[in-house]
């Protein structure tokens, strides 16, 4: 036979749980006082769903946006077209209109520009160009009347630098930006008589 095993519970006084109770008792209060002189509440400890929200607000993305209206200028006149320095190897001669150049709000340069191959073909554009983003947009196109003809729906495209359209990575890199950033007006005509290019 085994022993038959037993348990001692010795017995808790009063005086004991008395003294439980009131260690406990100064511990919230220590907690609360602690709480209050930094300057916060009970709430500010509280977690999950009950924790506080803050106020944060994304900060707003700036979108581009170009000007709502763009005012075609006059035919060019040939008195006040500048021309661009070109390579002979190039086989075309660029002009652009001084009285077109402008710099809008929208960080666009626009200008009327003439170009004419070697062969004697000449295209004249007004058109618009993006220094940040490297594109171009044609609002209108010349005419053998020797008017501009608005293009519908025009949008932007990249400059090519290589083909037939080249000649505004010339434009862009040498006369119309400066590492990214749109120049002046007074700079972009300035840059066409400049010997030395930046």
């Amino acid at each position: 036979m085994h022993p038959t095993s037993s348990v001692y519970c010795r017995p808790v006084s009063w005086g004991f749980l008395q003294k439980v109770m009131i260690d406990y008792a100064r511990t919230c209060l220590l907690v609360v006082a602690a709480v209050g002189l930094l300057g916060g509440s009970p709430a500010v400890l509280a977690f999950g769903k009950d924790k506080p929200r803050q106020n944060y607000s994304e900060p707003a993305e700036v979108i581009w946006q170009e000007l709502a209206e763009v005012a075609i200028p006059a035919y060019p006149d040939a008195s006040n077209l500048a021309q661009v320095p070109v390579e002979k190897s190039a086989g075309i001669a660029i002009d652009i209109d001084r009285t077109s150049v402008s710099l809008g709000q929208d960080g666009v340069v626009r200008f009327a520009v003439v170009v004419q191959s070697a062969r004697g073909a000449r295209n004249v554009f007004y058109e618009g160009m993006r220094c940040g983003s490297a594109q171009y947009k044609i609002y209108a196109i010349g005419t053998s009347e020797q008017k501009f003809r608005a293009v519908q729906n025009p949008r932007w495209a990249p400059i090519a630098e290589e083909g037939p359209n080249a000649f505004r990575d010339l434009l862009r890199d040498y006369h119309i930006c400066h590492r990214g950033s749109p120049r002046s007006p007074q700079e972009i005509l300035r840059s066409l008589t400049a010997r030395d290019r930046e």
